[in-house]
């Protein structure tokens, strides 16, 4: 059997990592240096006493953001909660920026989950959505 050479830059491998510093895994940076030009922008920041000054909603749970970009924009989706993660209510809240630096109020996309017990054996019945993937 003949392999066919994998070429960093190709479609089959487009990137390649050949340096010798590794990531330490029990860091949450990895300890690992800044890469040159990278810049990091807060999208949202919560404020429970004054809701109207972040998203309007005064939830602090904030989570699981997906960014994608189309149309010359970009859209980041997340899960928010007013303080945990699998206890309802729950919303879907989406944000766009052109830039990557500005961005809109949250918008819902996916209204707040069901906590009633109608149709319920057991415990609360509510809904987690999440609109992208984990990659698992």
């Amino acid at each position: 059997m003949t392999s066919t050479p994998v070429t960093p830059g190709s479609a089959s491998e487009p990137v390649r990592y050949i340096g010798a510093d590794k990531a330490e895994l029990t860091a949450y940076d990895g300890r690992l240096r800044l890469a040159v030009g990278a810049h990091n922008y807060q999208v949202v920041r919560a404020n429970r006493t004054q809701p109207e000054q972040a998203d309007g909603y005064g939830w602090t749970y904030n989570h699981a953001p997906m960014l994608a970009y189309w149309r010359g924009r970009f859209y980041l989706e997340y899960l928010s909660a007013p303080v945990s993660e699998h206890v309802p209510p729950t919303q879907t809240l989406l944000v766009t920026s052109e830039d990557g630096r500005t961005w809109s109020m949250p918008q819902r996309v996916f209204h707040r989950t069901i906590t009633s017990r109608r149709g319920c054996t057991s415990g609360w019945l509510f809904l987690m959505r999440q609109m992208g993937g984990s990659g698992s």
